[in-house]
């Protein structure tokens, strides 16, 4: 399986997944020099919207490509153009997987500091993992971390702890009715 990566469309050019599909194959048999005859699948891998600039916001997409053989993939990938090389790569087809829990977990607590994407995904990796993470976020972002304990309090490897350190003129708001969140003074 081939992965190309860095395929620039136009907010309105890549609406639904159909579209992308679309730019998408377009995009493979310009990048791979190949032929529509010799895809055999092609699916939309990832899709974000790049915003860095106000004036160019456009989506930025990922495709997974499978050729028609395995050796007619790695041809095609060994004739990329160098301009090319650092987007498109040969892939495993799997998909990702969770971490098994540690047999030889250590005795401390792991602590991850942050509740924003990367660190619920930490924490919620660790508490899979059979680790009990101690969460810690600043005051502000409470009612996320409320939300995402309801979230995950059916699963049996919850994270067992969270904490946020209450900050500024805030700090005498910081009572609240979910027993699992420890205020930090």
């Amino acid at each position: 399986m081939i992965e190309i990566t860095q395929v620039h469309a136009s907010l309105d050019e890549a609406g639904d997944e159909a579209a992308c599909l679309a730019i998408g194959r377009r995009a493979v048999k310009r990048a791979l020099r190949c032929e529509d005859s010799q895809i055999k699948a092609i699916e939309l891998h990832r899709k974000s919207i790049d915003a860095r600039k106000k004036r160019d916001v456009h989506f930025i997409l990922s495709f997974r490509v499978e050729l028609t053989s395995s050796r007619l993939e790695q041809e095609v990938v060994d004739r990329v153009a160098e301009r090319d090389r650092s987007r498109i790569r040969m892939v495993d087809g799997e998909a990702p997987s969770f971490p098994n829990p540690v047999p030889n977990a250590p005795k401390g607590r792991p602590v991850v500091v942050g509740a924003g994407c990367a660190g619920l995904f930490a924490a919620l990796t660790l508490a899979e993992a059979g680790l009990k993470p101690l969460l810690i976020e600043r005051f502000a972002a409470r009612k996320r971390l409320i939300s995402f304990l309801r979230s995950v309090s059916s699963t049996p490897k919850a994270i067992s702890n969270l904490a946020w350190a209450a900050q500024g003129p805030s700090r005498t708001a910081s009572s609240t009715r979910e027993p699992r969140i420890l205020p930090i003074d």
